[in-house]
């Protein structure tokens, strides 16, 4: 019976190592907050990606290991993977890293390797011996990140285009709908009907969701449970980003693809592997500024093109081009594009995007105010943010009935005036290197009552008296025992209003609802003390202190 048991326990644990052995060890970092707002729908590919790569073969210390001639192998089976994504991938070299230290046993080494002979400009794909001792078969060192490790002949499967989607951005696909752990804080199950599919799960809205119960060695989905609907689950078996079985894994998704080329737009150390990009400003005034391409290929011919705001200072062609705004009176997003032409065809570069002339933007924010009410006005740029238009300098003022404002180049806080109600203007300037613009945004901040408790100290009584602006001058209005409340005066008295009086150490005493420009308040039945009188209009309290003393 022991020798039995012993049996089973070694064949679970043989079991579950293959499985461990077979699939990705990725980690579910937390996703930029873009993803959740940017639009993702199914657009035609107009460009290609051309992904710098660059294969570290791992072998032992004298020399054993994989050969050099699986470079070609893993370029072919990425763009092969990748045909139908606009991304490419060349390979820009390869190295062997004969040590024994990671040939023989790797585990917990893996941080170790991704700084061996690391490029800032490629791609690294390290690639394990076959013979060597690792838990995984492939590990991208983030989501998104510029390298990946595949264990052996892994290389040849479809755990490579596997890892190079977690690199440009992608989860798994049964990500939250399975608790992977690691760091991402929004991770949540997805449901079948999709109503989540944008903010649980992979975040992929033409995915299904997927609990991860797989056949090992056929294209079957095996599990039979259900979401927190009742709805049962139906996950793509041909999906790169899945755990089905290798073989069946063939295939993205459209909005995976979408997402992956958001990523090589929107990820700096991503634009980095770029095989060409265009090098230049980001703002384009009405004097030139150069823009170029390095590294080109021999018989390499460059057409350059731009948007309608932007014109050539010479001629459009070579490997750079000088460019200036069509005129001064521009501000408007733009973009420069080039296209290189060889004898194998044409590729057209990502657009640089750029911001040409000065700022241009719109206010909108809070327009009308009680007195003493704050407000925020947020600049609303016409494209981009102040970082793709080049603020340098933002200058906020106003006239009218505000006490204060202050802002930035993306918001502003102010307060309106506790003592006058009106109309005014806010004004913002932003600028940039090509000059200023200037916007503004109209308020009103609503006429206030005057309000006077009087006798203060009180004796048999006090009397509530609110008056209009025109009722008593501007010393009055100023005195520490007039208050300024926002009720509406009205031909038969003024709006409702609520009284509270509160005593200091017994809490609330009395209570009432008036519309009287003129109460009287009977005092002669509280205790002498301090007590606060609290006006409430529309949810908001006004205090006054009021003292009683005979």
């Amino acid at each position: 019976m022991k020798k039995l048991l012993v049996l089973i326990i070694l064949i679970l644990i043989s079991f579950y190592n293959s499985r461990a052995q077979d699939n990705c060890l990725t980690s579910a970092s937390t996703p930029p907050e873009w993803i959740f707002s940017k639009s993702t729908k199914s657009s035609q590919i107009s460009m290609t990606f051309i992904l710098n790569v660059f294969v570290h073969i791992v072998r032992s210390g004298s020399g054993q290991g994989l050969s050099q001639n699986i470079t070609s192998t893993i370029i072919n089976s990425l763009n092969s993977n990748f045909s139908e994504t606009g991304i490419q991938f060349t390979l820009l070299g390869s190295d062997f890293i004969d040590n024994d230290y990671y040939y023989d046993d790797f585990n917990g080494k893996e941080d170790e390797l991704f700084s061996v002979n690391r490029k800032t400009n490629a791609i690294d794909i390290y690639v394990l011996g076959e013979s060597t001792i690792w838990i995984g078969a492939g590990l991208a060192q983030n989501i998104p990140s510029t390298a990946f490790i595949v264990h052996g002949s892994f290389y040849s499967t479809s755990s490579l285009p596997h890892e190079m989607g977690h690199c440009l951005g992608l989860y798994h696909t049964h990500h939250g709908t399975v608790n992977e752990g690691g760091g991402d804080v929004h991770q949540c199950a997805e449901l079948v009907n999709g109503n989540n599919s944008t903010t649980c799960g992979d975040y992929i809205a033409d995915t299904p969701a997927d609990p991860n119960q797989w056949s090992r060695n056929s294209c079957n989905y095996i599990g039979t449970g259900t979401d927190s609907n009742g709805d049962r689950y139906n996950p793509d078996v041909s999906n790169i980003m899945s755990y089905s079985y290798k073989p069946c894994r063939i295939s993205y998704s459209q909005i995976q693809i979408n997402r992956m080329r958001d990523f090589i737009k929107n990820t700096t150390i991503l634009q980095n592997t770029l095989s060409y990009y265009i090098n230049g400003v980001k703002l384009i005034c009405t004097s030139g500024e150069s823009f170029s391409l390095e590294n080109l290929p021999a018989n390499t011919t460059v057409t350059w093109s731009s948007s309608s705001n932007i014109t050539f200072s010479s001629v459009n062609t070579g490997e750079s081009v000088t460019v200036k705004a069509s005129s001064s009176t521009v501000c408007d997003a733009g973009w420069i594009e080039a296209t290189l032409t060889n004898s194998n065809g044409d590729i057209t570069l990502p657009r640089k995007e750029v911001w040409v002339g000065k700022p241009s933007f719109t206010l909108f924010g809070t327009t009308s105010l009680d007195v003493g009410a704050p407000g925020i006005v947020l600049v609303d740029y016409s494209s981009g943010d102040h970082f793709s238009q080049g603020i340098q300098n933002s200058d906020w003022s106003f006239t009218g009935p505000l006490d204060n404002i202050e802002g930035d180049a993306m918001k502003a806080h102010y307060r309106a005036s506790r003592r006058e109600g009106g109309i005014g203007f806010i004004y913002s300037t932003q600028t940039n290197q090509c000059g200023s613009y200037e916007n503004r945004l109209f308020f009103e901040v609503e006429e206030p009552l005057f309000m006077l408790a009087s006798p203060n100290p009180a004796n048999e009584y006090t009397e509530l008296n609110f008056y209009s602006a025109n009722e008593i001058t501007e010393y009055q209005k100023s005195s520490p025992v007039m208050i300024s409340v926002p009720v509406t005066e009205q031909s038969n008295g003024i709006g409702e209003y609520e009284i509270q009086i509160w005593h200091e150490r017994k809490g609330l005493v009395k209570q009432m609802k008036s519309r009287s420009k003129k109460l009287q308040i009977p005092t002669n039945n509280l205790d002498e003390g301090i007590y606060f009188l609290h006006i409430i209009v529309n949810g908001k309290v006004h205090k006054q202190q009021l003292k009683v003393q005979r």
